[in-house]
């Protein structure tokens, strides 16, 4: 019962922290703040997370636990396309990326990781996972690729969703947002499909 006692308090401070990181900025975030948010003492926290690099460690953890766990899809056994499970896959990375929490934490994350070496790994480490997870979901499709080949196609994959968000803006802004998404959708299933191979010995050639 302590045990369980424990950990939800370390909940409930690493709630918090995510709460300052995307409604004030990663500048805000401290412990300090942290405890003065919760009401509670400084030490509280240092009980738990005994300085600053595991407690940012911790943040961070939570956060690829929950972005691991938005993007955890039902496996339908009925679904036995292939392309409609990439398809459902890229739709659903979408709509994660498109609410607003998820946009900020992502920005203030990176926006930390530029001058936090233990942030950096954990962005680093949290968009390899990314990067393997739509490998495994590309590599069925295209069996003709080689594992250089997949991983390439793999980071535009990833990255075109980001990179597009970037440029039409919050919904507030962009009225045809989630139209312009499904189009995306259209063509990176397109990609995926006619990405030729042997690109990657092609460039070697030519260099």
């Amino acid at each position: 019962m302590a045990e369980s006692n424990g950990n939800n308090r370390r909940d409930v401070i690493l709630d918090a922290a995510i709460d300052i990181l995307v409604h004030e900025g990663h500048s805000q975030l401290s412990m300090d703040k942290v405890a003065k948010k919760l009401g509670i003492s400084k030490g509280n926290i240092t009980y738990h997370f005994p300085n600053k690099k595991v407690f940012i460690q911790n943040i961070f953890a939570r956060l690829m636990q929950e972005s691991q766990t938005d993007r955890e899809t039902v496996r339908d056994p009925y679904i036995t396309s292939l392309e409609e499970r990439l398809r459902l896959k890229l739709e659903r990375e979408f709509e994660i990326l498109l609410q607003p929490r998820h946009d900020t934490r992502v920005w203030e994350t990176l926006a930390y990781s530029t001058h936090d070496k233990t942030v950096g790994e954990a962005f680093e480490e949290l968009f390899g996972w990314h990067i393997d997870e739509f490998i495994e979901a590309i590599a069925p499709l295209r069996p003709d690729l080689e594992k250089q080949e997949l991983r390439d196609l793999a980071l535009f994959v990833v990255s075109i969703p980001r990179g597009l968000l970037v440029f039409i803006g919050s919904a507030r802004h962009c009225e045809r947002r989630k139209e312009l998404c499904a189009l995306a959708v259209k063509q990176i299933l397109d990609m995926v499909k006619t990405w030729p191979p042997g690109q990657e010995k092609d460039a070697q050639e030519e260099g």
